[in-house]
């Protein structure tokens, strides 16, 4: 672990591991049945470890990037301090079959790490609060994304004093690619009636769009550009709420590239 160290050496234990393995597979084996890559899930976080954490943390975010301490607790994210109180790490929980499987941290400003499982194989943020699907569900590129568009939601909704709320969730993996995740969660997207797009409005977040449309269910997805800000988290932080929503309830039908929509055809015989 010394910085710049270039020195490796294999352990006796490794050494003798290697020579008990066969070098060649049995020939027999091959003939029997064809070789299939098992697939081993990552071990979750332990009930211990668990309860560790929430020792030393709190949902009391003391309004980091505009997040109430009701709408952490709604997704059971947590806060580590410094001795000043300060805000020092975020604990977003991760499930897998809406259970918790491990917690995603993140380092103030933004290095990330793992607790236990945190994957391509885990549910979606926040998708353990919305199982029983609905009308909407708005997919976001990161957590305090869906934090933040969950909250403005909600507050739209008791101002109009109504208890509906859109779903909200985001992906673990990052924009890189996420449609491995996005598979593995088909069936709980597919419970709502429209799907909603709303990555960052990046180059990143964009690239990724068009990686994951084609793994989501057919004719249910739309996208929302975010018109004044990157993400719904500044959003929020700006006290836009309202332009927010705009551009949410504007969700276009997902078009491929050089293809054109027939609502803008008429304009362009015109042009």
């Amino acid at each position: 672990f010394t910085p710049n160290c270039t020195h490796r050496k294999s352990s006796d234990k490794y050494k003798e591991e290697k020579e008990d393995k066969p070098k060649v597979r049995s020939s027999a084996l091959v003939a029997d049945k064809p070789f299939v890559k098992e697939t081993k899930l990552k071990e979750g976080i332990t009930p211990e470890k668990a309860e560790e954490i929430k020792e030393f943390t709190d949902f009391d975010s003391t309004g980091f990037r505009g997040i109430t301490k009701e709408t952490n607790k709604f997704f059971g994210v947590r806060y580590g301090y410094d001795d000043q109180g300060q805000i020092e790490e975020v604990y977003y929980p991760i499930t897998r079959d809406n259970e918790l499987a491990g917690y995603k941290v993140r380092q103030i400003p933004k290095a990330f790490s793992a607790i236990g499982a945190t994957g391509n194989d885990c549910d979606l943020f926040g998708a353990f609060r919305f199982r029983s699907g609905g009308k909407y569900v708005l997919i976001v590129e990161g957590e305090h994304d869906a934090l933040a568009a969950y909250q403005m939601f909600k507050d739209y909704s008791e101002s109009k004093g109504s208890t509906f709320v859109t779903a909200v969730v985001s992906i673990t993996t990052g924009a890189g690619n996420p449609t491995k995740q996005l598979q593995g969660n088909y069936d709980f997207l597919n419970s709502f009636e429209n799907i909603i797009i709303g990555f960052d409005n990046d180059e990143a977040g964009q690239g990724a769009v068009e990686k994951i449309v084609n793994c989501l269910p057919k004719g249910k997805v739309k996208l929302a550009k975010w018109t004044k800000y990157k993400d719904a988290n500044k959003y929020l932080e700006e006290n836009d709420a309202q332009r927010f929503l705009n551009d949410f309830y504007n969700a276009k039908p997902y078009i491929p590239a050089g293809v054109v929509a027939s609502s803008d055809l008429y304009q362009k015989i015109l042009d």
